[in-house]
């Protein structure tokens, strides 16, 4: 091996991540509605093995070869019935990265109000669809849970690490905010990695109103 050969590896690399991870893709949808901006959520399905009846966003697992867009229309399509072409890309928008090595990305996309019409939930992964103003978002303070991620340690090999037995392992802080949108019957409670991601595309696109009018 000399530095040629390290050259040679990494021409036109792409930067990946150490360790295995599951990656992940989901549409944000964006709906112009008569009074503004609206986000639209699903619902999973009580009967799925795996977060039942979490609110989401459209999407899934990544398949190999395939963009986080291909990925995303592709997941839309299966669970609720919006063909790709109805969803007009706006472009990629941030990831997370979460402890339990899932890589979460995120695409920005515009479905039309009248194309709803198309919608056709997959009864095995989708309880329902909704859509939230997106003012409700800036108006609306969730309720914030902050906990730590800690490294369960048993039986470490101090002494072969060369380091003692009372090493302070490094822990993490994590959020799970909440909202609560609706009435009833009708409340929806949107938390965890989607109120997440949703609050920091509110973030961000107030940010770029606020600085577009300095």
């Amino acid at each position: 091996m000399n530095i040629a050969n390290v050259e040679k590896f990494m021409e036109g690399r792409k930067p990946g991540a150490i360790g295995q991870r599951k990656d992940c893709a989901v549409l944000i949808p964006l709906v112009e509605c008569a009074d503004g901006l609206h986000l639209l959520f699903e619902q999973r399905s009580t009967k799925m093995k795996t977060q039942p009846g979490d609110v989401c966003f459209p999407g899934g697992r990544m398949e190999p070869g395939e963009t986080p867009a291909e990925c995303a229309l592709r997941e839309t399509e299966e669970e609720i019935g919006i063909p790709a072409e109805k969803v007009r890309i706006l472009g990629q928008f941030d990831s997370i990265y979460e402890v339990s090595h899932l890589t979460m990305n995120t695409v920005i996309g515009v479905i039309e109000e009248e194309d709803l019409a198309l919608l056709k939930l997959n009864p095995k992964e989708v309880e329902t669809v909704f859509t939230v103003p997106y003012r409700f978002f800036t108006e609306t303070e969730p309720i914030r849970y902050e906990y730590e991620v800690v490294q369960k340690v048993d039986d470490f090999p101090y002494e072969a690490a060369g380091i003692r037995k009372d090493y302070r392992w490094r822990v993490g802080k994590n959020s799970a905010p909440i909202f609560h949108y609706g009435e009833g019957s009708e409340r929806q409670i949107i938390w965890g990695l989607t109120a997440r991601i949703t609050m920091w595309l509110v973030e961000k696109l107030e940010e770029a109103k606020e600085q577009k009018h300095e």
